[in-house]
């Protein structure tokens, strides 16, 4: 049997044909050649983590050495590169030129790998499939002169999940207790299932813009306001901060919009909320009501201003491509 010369891996099991299919593609070294594997490849991308499942598997690049003269180890000739699952509490799975998901050859590759210098470039060409996503997969490149290799290995996770936390809103409420729905949509492509989160609420420094209408103080640039030392502010994404440390640019403030502020001592409070075991189905901006939340905030009659932050899957049992859209602050009266 002919082996490819490179492109996938398809080699025929069996010690005998798989041998001799080795042995047509990749020539044991020369006697002018040092035996042993090649230098280890290194700078592998992805380099673990999670990855968001959309657009398919990521280009995978690594960078190589190659030796010149006389070396303790020989230049690779060809590359084994593999994406399989990893089964928790499973050791890597192999990679060899048997098992490989492809090969490559160093000296005539297909269009898939490309060079620069010392950097590589192998471009899958593929969507994952649907026992790739959401789940431990590993990435690996060996380097491989003869039978010998070396290799690069990362855990990645390629997630189809992305909760986007919408503002919350006022629902019907009685005198004693403020009644709050949290939104929130799935900026993924598979539904997201039960999750914890929590909505807490600070009463902030009011401001009248117009006759009649208040509103949450927001202008952390006004001379009223940043100079003190006992006000705290609350950006969208409901980060806290004391006004005195936040980031300015020629003496303004740049960063995320500030939705209020409030002094040291404000009523405070946060009530735990749990979203049904199918409460976010895929698709992008649909504000899917997850989750009715009582706080226990009188109507006092008056026009009392406070910052609401709903922060969805606080104990992460959805493993996300983006956690850094998981909160959002609004500003309401009550």
């Amino acid at each position: 049997m002919t082996a490819p010369r490179s492109g996938r891996a398809d080699f025929v099991r069996g010690p005998g044909i798989a041998l001799a299919s080795m042995l047509a593609l990749f020539a044991a070294p020369g006697s002018a050649q040092v035996a042993g594997a090649p230098h280890y490849p290194t700078a592998l991308s992805p380099s673990g983590g999670t990855l968001n499942a959309r657009g398919g598997l990521r280009d995978i690049e690594w960078s190589q050495l190659f030796a010149t003269g006389t070396s303790v180890r020989p230049n690779p000739t060809y590359f084994v590169i593999c994406f399989k699952p990893q089964p928790t509490n499973e050791p890597a799975p192999s990679c060899t030129p048997n098992d490989a998901t492809w090969i490559e050859s160093v000296g005539s590759p297909t269009p898939a790998l490309t060079r620069d210098g010392s950097r590589f470039k192998f471009d899958p060409h593929r969507p994952l499939a649907d026992d790739e996503r959401d789940r431990q997969m590993r990435i690996t490149v060996g380097a491989c002169a003869g039978f010998a290799c070396s290799h690069a290995s990362a855990a990645v996770w390629y997630s189809s999940k992305d909760i986007f936390a919408g503002r919350p809103m006022s629902a019907p409420s009685s005198s004693s207790q403020w009644v709050i729905d949290v939104f929130a949509d799935n900026l993924g492509s598979s539904a997201i299932g039960q999750y914890y989160g929590q909505l807490a609420y600070w009463e902030v420094l009011t401001e009248q813009p117009w006759a009649g209408q208040y509103t949450c103080a927001w202008n952390v640039d006004s001379d009223a306001y940043r100079y003190d030392p006992t006000i705290w502010t609350i950006d969208e994404r409901g980060n806290l901060l004391p006004i005195s440390q936040l980031t300015r640019v020629d003496g303004r403030y740049r960063g995320i919009p500030i939705i209020g502020m409030m002094r040291i001592g404000a009523p405070y409070g946060q009530r735990t909320f749990v979203t049904g075991k199918t409460s976010i189905p895929p698709g992008e901006i649909v504000d899917v009501r997850v989750a009715t939340v009582a706080l226990p905030v009188p109507d006092s009659g008056t026009q009392r201003a406070y910052v609401l932050v709903a922060r969805h899957d606080t104990t992460d049992v959805i493993r996300e491509f983006e956690d850094i859209n998981n909160a959002r602050a609004r500003c309401m009266m009550r």
